[in-house]
């Protein structure tokens, strides 16, 4: 597995996924009881972590601001990217995630508070 502890994917900060996450047909009808898979990034790139479910009476912000979508964003921050699949993700594949600045924060910060 990668060490991704220096980088950063800005994906579940601007993208999210509204769907299925066995790609089984899903009628768009809200007023059954089953709503709509929400991820914060393509469901097989995070191993299906499902971080909400969209029904008729949901607020979509309180999906995206909830309690699961902060959890991932603090693993993508502490570098562990524990929720993503690292074989799957073209991004991590790729090499092409960025730097991340809260890491050389805490770098610096270490160097200072020696």
């Amino acid at each position: 597995m990668k060490d991704l502890s220096t980088k950063f994917c800005s994906r579940p900060w601007e993208f999210i996924e509204i769907g299925s996450a066995k790609g089984d047909e899903v009628k768009i009808s809200f007023g059954h009881e089953r709503g709509m898979s929400v991820y914060n990034c393509c469901p097989s790139w995070v191993n299906n972590n499902l971080i909400g479910e969209l029904k008729y009476n949901t607020n979509l912000e309180s999906i995206w601001n909830g309690e699961k979508s902060m959890e991932f964003r603090k693993s993508i921050l502490d570098g562990s990217f524990r929720y993503c699949n690292h074989t799957l993700c073209p991004h991590i594949q790729s090499d092409k995630l960025i730097k991340s600045a809260f890491s050389e924060i805490k770098r610096l910060l270490s160097i200072i508070f020696l």
